[in-house]
């Protein structure tokens, strides 16, 4: 597979993807966030707030395939976050474990992303 400057191969293809979703931790209030790029090895946001890594997570936001829209659901561990130049955070997610469902779509939203590129 060649690579571009919008995909890159690491252990999982990673893509751009930019939604807003929530990042729920332990003990604290739902915190919204934003997703900047996705595989199915992890999800990387951008969040006001620092979330600090090794953390356990779970993250829900809507993904649409070409058939449907659907809620996707990933727990997960947060392996680093650096401050941004502005007030805002970015933080990598590795996916842990997802619902049978979600992982399906994940799997099929990556799959007709990078076969149209």
């Amino acid at each position: 597979m060649e690579l571009t400057s919008t995909i890159e191969r690491r252990r999982s293809v990673r893509i751009p993807f930019v939604v807003p979703a929530k990042i729920l931790l332990p003990e604290l209030p739902v915190i919204p966030v934003r997703t900047v790029e996705i595989s199915l090895g992890g999800i990387g946001i951008v969040s006001d707030k620092s979330i600090a890594p090794d953390s356990a997570c779970a993250v829900a936001f809507e993904l649409q395939t070409l058939q449907e829209q659907r809620r996707i659901n990933i727990w997960g561990m947060v392996t680093h976050t650096s401050k941004l130049d502005s007030n805002l955070y970015r933080s990598g997610i590795a996916i842990v474990d997802t619902d049978p469902v979600s992982r399906h779509f994940l799997r099929m939203f990556i799959e007709e992303l990078v076969a149209f590129d």
